[in-house]
């Protein structure tokens, strides 16, 4: 996973280099206000089928429960489909490439939903591989339509091409699995939301945040100052890109399946040392390399970034760690610490939102630097919830049964 990881971390750069050079810093910031904007709507009516599905004990998903799992996956996404269509056409925002990003969201969501339920095998080579070609293709796609001269449209298909290879591809994995269409009655989905409401607010909060983020950006810098944060955060999560998949996904799996508090905790803290050690050579990096790299790689016109990406080094540092944390408090229902880590998160937007109203101006950099004191201030109370939820936790106090029967004290193979 790790070195899948890192070959889509390098093409993305890779295939940034390039947009970065054919596009201009207004073309990214019209795309990722669009996906802003296109995906608050997804968001706010999305239970979060995912991680709710990937959370499920195994002896609680036979196969009965998976058909109308897979049955409420596909009428979620076609429900959200006729909403997003109808809002962009409401909202006088209803052109090709806008409806071509709101199908591609709703089909990329039913995707995932699939993506969770084959990932509870974790067959985790196979899922590498997949992703690794979708994005391969995805991004060399891009590149390939940007050369031809269609400009910010290649950001659009590369989001398009993206979610048809890796569909094509886990239904020849048989993961993109299809019961037909059955109605799920609104009793059903009541059910349903009453198990995820607590994802959903979490899910909720977490997408609300990134979109407010741009829309931000947006009000204080224009389309032009959009693309600079846009393309600086990037940069920026590069370190992230790579680690996510085991701070991340894995670690959700490995969280959801461990009987043992005891096991939990110790596989956290050596996901939270391992991602320490590397996260401080990256900002090292940031800071001392951005300055003199970003001007000489990207062009002179990409040299605002650069005060942001220093900015955003704080975010750099815990974003992994909050991660980590995250996975964690999902995988034992602790979410009143994750939802008050959002509150946080949500706070660090002030910085660039209260002068804005007030009518002053605000520099990118001002409001990057908040944002990296949010998720420092949202690491603290994500730590501060496990260390109280796990006081009084020892070996002698909790041994656990499924360890000492594997013989593997509970390591991953």
């Amino acid at each position: 996973m790790l070195s899948g990881s890192l070959v889509r971390a390098a093409t993305a750069f890779l295939s940034v280099l390039v947009l970065m050079r054919l596009i201009e810093p207004e073309g990214f910031g019209r795309f990722y206000i669009a996906a802003a904007t296109i995906g608050l709507v997804i968001t706010l009516l999305s239970p979060r089928l995912n991680i709710w599905l990937i959370t499920i004990p195994d002896d609680e998903l036979d196969e009965a429960r998976l058909r109308h799992v897979v049955h409420a996956i596909a009428m979620e996404a076609i429900i959200l489909t006729v909403i997003a269509l109808g809002w962009l056409l409401a909202a006088g925002l209803f052109t090709p490439l806008n409806v071509m990003l709101a199908l591609t969201l709703t089909v990329r969501l039913y995707v995932n939903n699939h993506v969770a339920i084959f990932e509870r095998s974790q067959r985790y080579v196979r899922i590498t591989l997949l992703e690794t070609v979708a994005h391969l293709v995805a991004h060399t796609g891009a590149v390939v339509l940007a050369a031809l001269g269609v400009g910010e449209a290649a950001l659009y298909f590369r989001e398009l091409i993206l979610v048809v290879v890796i569909a094509v591809w886990l239904q020849r994995l048989g993961g993109l699995r299809w019961f037909g269409l059955v109605w799920v009655a609104p009793r059903e989905w009541l059910a349903i939301i009453k198990q995820v409401w607590g994802l959903w607010a979490e899910g909720l909060a977490e997408s609300l945040f990134s979109r407010l983020e741009v829309l931000v950006v947006s009000a204080i810098g224009g389309d032009k100052g959009a693309g600079y944060y846009s393309q600086a955060r990037r940069l920026v999560m590069l370190p992230h890109q790579l680690l996510q998949p085991l701070t991340g996904r894995m670690a959700l799996n490995w969280f959801s399946r461990d009987r043992s508090a005891l096991v939990r905790r110790n596989r956290r803290r050596r996901l939270m040392r391992v991602s320490a050690a590397l996260l401080g050579l990256a900002v090292a990096g940031n800071l001392l390399l951005a300055g003199s790299v970003v001007p000489w790689v990207f062009g002179p016109k990409w040299e605002p970034v650069v005060p942001i990406m220093w900015a955003l080094s704080g975010m750099l540092a815990t974003c992994n760690l909050h991660a980590t944390h995250k996975m964690f408090l999902m995988a034992t229902r602790q979410l009143r610490a994750l939802l008050w880590s959002r509150v946080a998160l949500m706070a660090g937007l002030l910085g660039g939102v209260v002068p804005l109203l007030w009518g002053t101006r605000v520099e990118l950099w001002v409001f990057a630097a908040g944002v990296s004191a949010g998720y420092i201030v949202a690491l603290v109370v994500t730590s501060v919830g496990i260390w109280s939820s796990e006081r009084g936790l020892t070996a002698a106090g909790d041994a656990p049964a499924d360890e000492a029967a594997s013989g593997q004290g509970g390591r991953p193979a």
